[in-house]
C-alpha cells in the first residue's frame, strides 16, 4: 500500500444536500422495464450518474448494459448484468406498482425533472457553494463575489451540466474501481496464452516469483483502445485472429471489421487457426471433403460470437464522402452488432482525408466511440515502409514508426507490436515477439515471445525474454517447413 501522506491534505469543504424526490427516478427506470422502445431511447441519453438516488445508479447501468447487448427485458438477465448490486426485490415492487409504460408527455415530464434535480445538484456542488464560501470569508474581493453570482445564474442556464461530476458519485465511481481491482476483475484478458499472464516461474526485478500475475492491466477492458503494429508481414493480422478467437472463447462478441482481408478470407483463417489445420495445404487445395465439412461447422461456430464487416468504404455513397461520415457508419455498425469488442483491419482504410491534423482528429472520434459504445477497440495500423525500416540497425516495430500521425500513440491505452525476427534475420523462422510499447497502468515496454508456425499460424507458449536491441548474433540457417506429400493436407497436432 503506498505511503499515506500527512498532513497538506484539502479541508473537505462544507456539504450542501439538494433535496429531490426519487419518484422521478422510479418513473424513468420502470418504464425502461415494461416498453422497450422507452429503454432504447432513454438508456441513448442518461448515464448512471444522472440519477441522484445511489442505489438506482447500478440499477440503470445493468439497463444500459442490457440494451448494449440486445437482450430483451429478463429479470435474471437484469440481475445478472447488475452482479448483485441492487435488490431484485425492489425492482419488482416498482414494477407491480407501474405495470404499464406511463403516457409518453408524462414519461418526457420526469424525465425533464431529473434534468432539473440534476442541474441544482451540480449548481450546488459547483458555484453555489463557491459563492457561500466567499460570502462567508470577510475580507473576499467584491470582484470576486459578483463574479461567483454570475456563475450561479449562468450555471442554471444549463451550460455543461452533462459533463460535470457530482462528488458523491465520483467517489462511488473511485472505490467502485478500487473494489474492482481488490476482487481481481479489473484485468480483461485478450485470449492469448502467455500474453495475459506472466509464465510459470517468471519473476520480477525483486527477483520475486510472480508467475500467473496479470502481465496486460487492464487489457481488452470495455472502453480503451488497442493498437496492433507491425511491418507488412509481420504477424499483426494473424495475432488479431488470434486474439478475436481467444475472446470469443471468453463467449465476449467481437465484430471484425475486415476491411483489408476480407470477410470470406478471414473467417476461412479463424477456423483454420482453430482447428489447427495447415494454411498452406488449405491455399493450395491438398484437403478432403470432410475438411470442407470441419471447416464449415466451425464457421458456423465463431460466427454466433463474431460478425465480420466487408469493407464499406470501397463503394461510392451518395453525398460528399469524408472521415466524419465514414465514421458514422462504423458507429452504427458497432452499436447495431452489439459487440463487446470492434477490431478493424486495416482502421485507416476508414480516411478520406489522410492529413495529419485530419487523422488525428479522426482517431480522437475512434477513441471516443469506445468511451461511449462501452466496446474495447483494436485497430492495426502499419509501421512505415520497409525502407524506412531497413535503414535502421534495429528492425523492430516502435511506437514511433506507426505509419501516419503520432495521435495513434496518444489515443492508445496498450500498445502490441508483433515481430517476426526472420523477416530481418538469416534464422529460422519460429519465433514471433509482442513487443508491449504502451500500457496506462502495467508494465512496458516489455517483450513477450512465442514459438511461432508460419505453416499453421500458431503462436504457443509466451514467455518473458529481456527488453534489448537485436543485436548481430549468429543464428541457425533458415529452414522451410516440411510441406508434405502432395494431396495429403497436414493437420497440426493439438493437445
Amino acid at each position: 500500500m503506498g505511503r499515506r501522506l500527512d498532513g497538506g491534505e484539502p479541508k473537505p469543504a462544507e456539504v450542501v444536500k439538494v433535496a429531490f424526490s426519487p419518484l422521478n427516478e422510479q418513473v424513468v427506470i420502470a418504464a425502461c422495464i415494461v416498453a422497450p422502445e422507452a429503454r432504447a431511447r432513454l438508456t441513448q441519453s442518461l448515464r448512471p450518474e444522472h440519477f441522484l438516488q445511489e442505489e438506482h445508479r447500478p440499477i440503470w447501468a445493468a439497463l444500459c448494459e442490457m440494451q448494449r447487448r440486445r437482450l430483451a427485458f429478463d429479470w435474471h438477465t437484469l440481475e445478472q448484468l447488475g452482479g448483485g448490486k441492487f435488490d431484485l426485490k425492489y425492482l419488482r415492487e416498482l414494477h407491480a406498482q407501474r405495470p404499464v409504460a406511463p403516457d409518453p408527455d408524462n414519461l418526457h415530464h420526469h424525465v425533464q425533472a431529473m434534468a432539473w434535480d440534476r442541474q441544482r445538484a451540480v449548481a450546488v456542488q459547483g458555484p453555489v457553494s463557491s459563492l457561500l464560501e466567499a460570502l462567508k470569508n470577510p475580507a473576499e474581493a467584491p470582484e470576486r463575489v459578483r463574479a461567483l453570482a454570475r456563475h450561479v445564474a449562468d450555471s442554471f442556464a444549463g451550460a455543461g451540466r452533462n459533463f460535470l461530476r457530482v462528488p458523491e458519485e465520483l467517489v462511488s465511481s473511485v472505490v467502485r474501481g478500487l473494489n474492482e481491482r481488490l476482487e481481481g476483475r479489473a484485468c480483461f484478458p485478450y485470449g492469448i496464452e502467455g500474453l495475459d499472464q506472466f509464465e510459470e516461474g517468471a519473476r520480477n526485478a525483486k527477483g520475486e516469483d510472480i508467475g500467473g500475475r496479470h502481465r496486460m492491466i487492464p487489457g481488452a477492458r470495455p472502453g480503451q483502445v488497442t493498437v496492433l503494429t507491425a511491418a507488412s508481414g509481420g504477424g499483426k493480422s494473424t495475432f488479431a485472429a488470434h486474439m478475436a478467437l481467444g475472446l470469443a472463447r471468453q463467449g465476449r462478441r467481437v465484430l471484425y471489421g475486415a476491411w483489408e482481408p476480407g470477410g470470406d478470407m478471414t473467417m476461412e483463417v479463424l477456423a483454420c487457426l482453430s482447428l489447427g489445420f495447415s494454411r498452406t495445404d488449405m491455399a493450395e487445395g491438398r484437403f478432403t471433403q470432410e475438411d470442407v465439412v470441419a471447416v464449415e461447422e466451425r464457421c458456423h461456430a465463431i460466427s454466433s460470437w463474431v460478425t465480420m464487416q466487408e469493407n464499406p468504404f470501397r463503394r461510392v455513397m451518395a453525398g460528399k464522402e469524408s472521415n466524419a461520415r465514414n465514421l458514422d457508419v462504423v458507429h452504427q455498425h458497432i452499436v447495431d452488432s452489439g459487440c463487446e469488442v470492434f477490431i478493424a483491419d486495416l482502421w485507416d482504410r476508414c480516411l478520406v482525408d489522410e492529413q495529419p491534423q485530419e487523422e488525428k482528429r479522426a482517431l480522437l472520434r475512434q477513441q471516443a466511440m469506445a468511451v461511449e459504445t462501452n466496446v474495447h477497440v483494436v485497430l492495426l495500423a502499419q509501421q512505415k515502409t520497409k525502407g524506412e525500416i531497413e535503414q535502421r540497425s534495429d528492425k523492430r516495430p516502435t511506437k514511433e514508426g506507426i505509419k501516419g500521425s503520432s495521435a495513434w500513440v496518444d489515443i492508445a491505452d496498450t500498445i502490441i507490436a508483433p515481430h517476426r525476427p526472420a523477416m530481418y534475420k538469416k534464422m529460422e523462422d519460429n519465433r514471433l515477439e509482442a513487443i508491449i510499447w504502451k500500457q496506462r497502468w502495467g508494465l512496458a515496454p516489455m517483450v513477450v515471445e512465442f514459438d511461432w508456425d508460419a505453416e499453421f499460424g500458431s503462436i504457443e507458449n509466451g514467455r518473458t525474454i529481456p527488453f534489448e536491441h537485436i543485436g548481430q548474433d549468429d543464428f541457425a540457417e533458415f529452414r522451410r517447413p516440411d510441406q508434405g506429400p502432395t494431396g495429403g493436407r497436414k493437420r497440426r497436432s493439438r493437445a
